[in-house]
């Protein structure tokens, strides 16, 4: 007797962005999540107006529906079909597959999670549905005139940087950091501005560059480093500390 056919129509999970790619008139995405019995990442296609606002490394949630039967296929495995993104249901999804350590916790991190049910601006992000944030120039105003306003970020970006935020603060109550204690929303805060400013505004640099001194290591005879001038030394990738210059040891 054989077992009954799985007739699994939809797919939620949470997943990163691993890939994208002009593929005609759509865009294709590489997702890191496979489906039941694939060896291989998911691609969706989707419109190229909903991919100027996603971006590798982009971690959301995500709906997926069964379309359908592929060219030469029977029907037997979830790969035998074409999958499509349920953009819809996508943002009005608040539940993740990430384990939390309570029920408080998991309200917080779905508070802070992704959503397109926001107004045209995304202003209510910066908690001023009402308008644009005091001191924005969109409002008539010069930013000037109120330093502390704020930067205004797209809503999408910074919805994801809240996501990572609170899986930061997640994992790290979980580790024993600030057990105990009330949630502490200004860290939430402090680890999402600093995703901002120094992980997204930066520049992805080239293999072998060194970021404690911001500088390209150049291939050697015995790998890749760098001249650090002011102390008459080499900092070798892979190496700790600096290696002082064998011409100055002599």
């Amino acid at each position: 007797m054989t077992a009954p056919k799985t007739e699994t129509t939809i797919h939620r999970f949470d997943a990163s962005i691993l890939g994208k790619e002009k593929r005609g008139q759509k865009t294709m995405l590489k997702l890191d999540w496979k489906l039941p019995s694939s060896k291989y990442e998911l691609t969706l296609y989707v419109d190229d107006d909903d991919a100027d606002i996603l971006h590798i490394g982009d971690r959301l949630h995500w709906t997926i529906r069964r379309e359908s039967l592929k060219d030469g296929k029977e029907g037997k495995y979830p790969t035998d079909y074409f999958w499509g993104w349920d953009k819809d249901d996508s943002a009005a999804t608040r539940n993740s597959p990430t384990v939390y350590q309570d029920d408080a916790e998991r309200s917080m991190n779905e508070d802070f999670a992704p959503s397109n049910h926001e107004d045209q601006s995304g202003w209510d992000k910066l908690g001023n549905s009402d308008g644009p944030p005091p001191g924005d120039p969109r409002d008539g105003q010069q930013r000037a005139e109120s330093p502390n306003a704020g930067i205004v970020v797209e809503g999408v970006v910074q919805g994801h940087l809240e996501k990572l935020a609170v899986d930061l603060y997640v994992r790290l109550r979980a580790e024993g950091w600030d057990e105990g204690q009330p949630v502490n929303y200004t860290y939430i805060r402090e680890i999402r501005d600093g995703l901002y400013h120094q992980v997204k505004k930066q520049l992805i640099r080239p293999e072998h560059f060194c970021y404690e001194h911001s500088t390209q290591m150049q291939h050697g005879n015995t790998g890749y480093g760098h001249r650090v001038a002011e102390e008459n030394a080499w900092c070798i990738e892979g190496q700790p500390g600096l290696v002082v210059d064998p011409e100055e040891t002599e």
